[in-house]
């Protein structure tokens, strides 16, 4: 059976962006004047699960989409929907949320099945295109979480950091793309949670390319896009 996952109605979120240069906030703009977050708009990526050795765990397709509606809420967020696939069938949908505005975009990741670690990460997000300046340390006040280790994040507030370090040459569909290497761990739960560790890739154009997770028993998770309809 098929498993709808509503997260943006469980979850309150509180994020600080730090940039080198502060700009005046503008009015906010309607999906359409969106750069990647486009309604209509889907990435096909692969998700495998790996152990330490590099065996694979499992593996599935996952399947992102705008939500059709186009409505952004208070916070100028729009929906998202993750489709996770195995043979060709949809087996869980999970709608939540994504931000693009002003050269800033963050995206809520996937987080079910094998990928509901990924809750104590910082999210997918980049910002200020053509720097190496970007830096985001949050907080992610977790409310109702059961998917994770029988609710063990419940209650807790988990503090996140994200910065750009580098960038490299990234080939997609038989073409060469500039990419941003993000990486970001969780900061603080460390002696109970262990060390979770992350690297996203993000091309201005394509959006998140590749999302790697690295979790405290060397073991990780490889999300590596696929395919697009634009």
């Amino acid at each position: 059976m098929k498993k709808v996952v509503n997260y943006f109605q469980i979850f309150f979120i509180v994020s600080l962006f730090l940039f080198s240069a502060c700009k005046s906030p503008s009015a906010s703009k309607s999906p359409s004047d969106n750069k990647i977050l486009k309604v209509g708009r889907e990435w096909t990526y692969s998700a495998v699960d790996y152990d330490k050795l590099g065996n694979v765990n499992d593996s599935l397709t996952l399947i992102l989409k705008v939500d059709s509606s186009g409505k952004k809420n208070f916070f100028n967020q729009i929906r998202i929907i993750w489709d996770y696939k195995r043979n060709g069938k949809v087996i869980e949908s999970e709608i939540t949320l994504a931000y693009e505005e002003n050269n800033q975009i963050s995206i809520h990741p996937p987080r079910e099945l094998f990928l509901s670690f990924t809750e104590i990460l910082p999210f997918p997000a980049s910002g200020n295109p053509g720097y190496l300046t970007y830096e985001s340390r949050g907080e992610l006040h977790v409310i109702k979480y059961k998917d994770y280790k029988d609710g063990i994040l419940e209650g807790k507030i988990i503090t996140r950091y994200l910065h750009a370090v580098d960038t490299t040459i990234y080939n997609f569909a038989d073409k060469n793309y500039r990419c941003w290497i993000l990486e970001g761990e969780n900061t603080n739960y460390i002696e109970e949670l262990g060390q979770f560790k992350c690297k996203y890739l993000f091309n201005e154009d394509l959006g998140f390319v590749n999302l790697t997770y690295y979790k405290p028993d060397s073991s990780f998770v490889v999300i590596e896009l696929k395919s697009i309809n634009f």
